[in-house]
């Protein structure tokens, strides 16, 4: 007869099961036709059966942890490769329901769950009744005060509280560390009957497992912060670089233009992309005042070994030539790029165009000297005739009178220059305001005329005025617009010689007025006309002597654009100049400043 090879779980009397190898021969069975009695060998296979299962789950967790390596190799940020491992850590230690979340201490030394971190939660299916949820194990967390921690009956347990997770039945929180720091927690929850001390040991893969996952995931957060704030500061300085004036190139070793901002493109006349790569002995060629070649600065440099932060400079204009462009008035300095042995890795050179700062300083200068002559000539005819009158008592008083108001013309002259360069300086620094009232032009320009009608007498000019009626009002300051044809009128006075003419007219056409101011002067040259409303800018008539401090036409312009006008000027020499200016006359209120 063929023995019977069979397996069986008996109750031994402690209570415990066992697994029981049968061989034998059965001689009895029960009526559903089990075996009952049997005759034969039996062998206890109750440890080598925990074993096999043992590494048959962690065979299973091999498997899932490698799946989920792979995932998380792909995606180092994916949430999905902590899904299935905590999914695995799960079914491995056959509980309800799962957490994982990243903790923190705080100063006091307590854990202190980051809620908003706890990537993952996974529930199985072990029975049709109401499970935990993952809120419930979101409060669990942070109750905790020191881990691991565990509650093999949670209901009886004094520790949590029953009334806030019900469903609770077994509790297991591990620790996940990387070396000496703690990174995060996984809680277990509801094991049938209960957590072993066998979970935490087996599962140490596992914890290994995450700890190295979160840590990664650490490092690329904050490599990727990095990146981000790396990127951040390279807008920040190509935005700085691209708005500044200064013309700013970068070089390699070899002084090859690696970078060129905006203001260097339009200095060099060479776009970046032209300029990448190239020499910077072909890109543009610096020469003294005299025409002959000037050190570049970033040769001294080089040939110095000067260190990192040090900057060499030259302290007076140099032409630049490029590409058949020329730029006469450029200071360069120098500084050498270092890395953080001290290695040199290449040149930043500086370029500043300072052609506007010295035609400043030049005009400063013209109007210091036109102003102090402005001045002297009036003053030092006045002290003279006041020195005159003072030295003799018994002057006729018809001479006297004569003298007085050859002071008194003198000092109008004064006071006109002060009165000027008061205007011109609350206009550069905005405190030139807008007095707005209805004001009648015609009216304006009439007692402008009747003032000045003695002037141009004295110089035999014949002066007409032309004024189209009725004539309709306009909005705006009338001690400005009186200024604007008192200098325009003043001008033509001055610049044109004796037997001219000088012609007023205004008119009113659509929606603007127009006031046109032509005479038969001296004129402007050509290249004068763009520069004639420049502050102090006075047209070079060597063989005249016109006394002005070149501000009355600046301070034309600027009034007429505070009303939102404009001014035109046609001219040709020799034969006289026309000032034409247009006024809205439905200028908005809110425009004027």
């Amino acid at each position: 007869m063929i023995p019977h090879i069979f397996r069986q779980a008996l109750r031994a009397k402690s209570g415990e099961w066992k697994w029981i190898l049968s061989r034998g021969r059965i001689i009895e069975r029960d009526q559903e036709g089990h075996p009952v009695r049997s005759v034969g060998t039996h062998l206890d296979i109750t440890e080598a059966r925990r074993a096999t299962e043992i590494l048959n789950r962690r065979n299973e967790l091999l498997t899932s942890l490698s799946a989920a390596l792979q995932t998380f190799i792909s995606d180092s940020g994916s949430n999905q490769a902590f899904q299935n491992i905590l999914r695995s850590f799960v079914e491995f230690s056959r509980s309800e329901a799962g957490l994982l979340c990243e903790i923190k201490r705080d100063p006091s030394g307590e854990i202190k769950p980051d809620q908003e971190l706890a990537y993952v939660f996974e529930r199985v299916e072990t029975s049709s009744g109401p499970r935990v949820e993952a809120d419930e194990l979101r409060r669990i967390a942070g109750t905790f005060r020191e881990l691991p921690f565990h509650l093999k009956e949670a209901q009886a347990d004094t520790r949590l509280a029953p009334d806030e997770c019900p469903l609770v039945k077994s509790l297991l929180a591990l620790p996940v560390s990387r070396g000496d720091e703690l990174l995060g927690m996984v809680l277990l929850a509801n094991r049938p009957g209960g957590y072993t001390g066998e979970i935490p040991h087996e599962a140490r893969l596992l914890l290994n497992t995450f700890g190295t996952m979160i840590s990664k995931r650490h490092a690329v957060q904050q490599r990727n912060a990095a990146r981000a704030e790396l990127a951040e500061q390279k807008e920040q300085l190509a935005v700085t670089l691209a708005s500044i004036g200064e013309a700013v190139i970068a070089l390699d070793c070899s002084k090859r233009i690696l970078f060129m901002n905006p203001s260097a493109e339009r200095l060099t006349g060479l776009s970046l992309d032209e300029a990448r790569s190239m020499p910077l002995a072909e890109a543009f060629s610096l020469f003294d005042t005299h025409g002959y070649p000037a050190e570049n600065p970033v040769e001294k440099v080089h040939q110095t070994g000067m260190p990192h932060g040090n900057l060499y400079s030259i302290e007076h204009p140099l032409e630049l030539r490029s590409h058949g462009l020329s730029q006469p008035s450029i200071l360069a300095a120098a500084a050498p790029m270092r890395g953080a042995d001290g290695t040199l890795t290449g040149f930043v050179l500086v370029l500043r165009d300072v052609g506007n700062e010295l035609r400043a300083d030049s005009a400063k200068r013209d109007f210091v000297s036109c102003v102090s002559h402005e001045l002297r000539t009036p003053l030092t005819s006045i002290q003279g005739f006041v020195a005159t009158i003072l030295g003799d008592a018994e002057m006729p008083a018809e001479l006297r009178t004569e003298f007085l108001a050859i002071i008194q013309e003198q000092a109008k002259r004064l006071g006109i220059l002060v009165e000027d360069i008061l205007e011109i300086s609350k206009v550069e620094s905005g405190r030139l305001r807008l007095t707005k009232e209805p004001v009648d032009l015609s009216t304006i320009v009439q007692t402008c005329v009747r003032e000045m009608a003695p002037e141009a007498a004295r110089k035999q000019l014949a002066l007409k005025m032309e004024i189209s009626s009725p004539f309709p009002t306009m909005t705006g300051d009338r001690s400005k617009l009186l200024s604007v044809v008192s200098n325009l009128l003043s001008n033509a006075i001055k610049f044109t010689p004796a037997q001219g003419r000088i012609k007023v007219s205004l008119d009113a056409r659509q929606d603007e007025l127009i006031l046109e101011v032509s005479d038969t002067g001296y004129g402007i040259p050509p290249e004068d006309i763009p520069r004639v409303f420049e502050k102090f800018y006075r047209v070079e008539r060597p063989d005249l002597q016109i006394p002005g401090a070149g501000l009355g036409l600046a301070i034309v312009q600027n009034i007429v654009l505070m009303h939102s006008g404009r001014v035109e000027v046609d001219s040709e020499v020799g034969s006289g100049t026309t000032f034409r200016v247009f006024l809205p006359l439905t200028e908005p209120a809110d425009r004027l400043r």
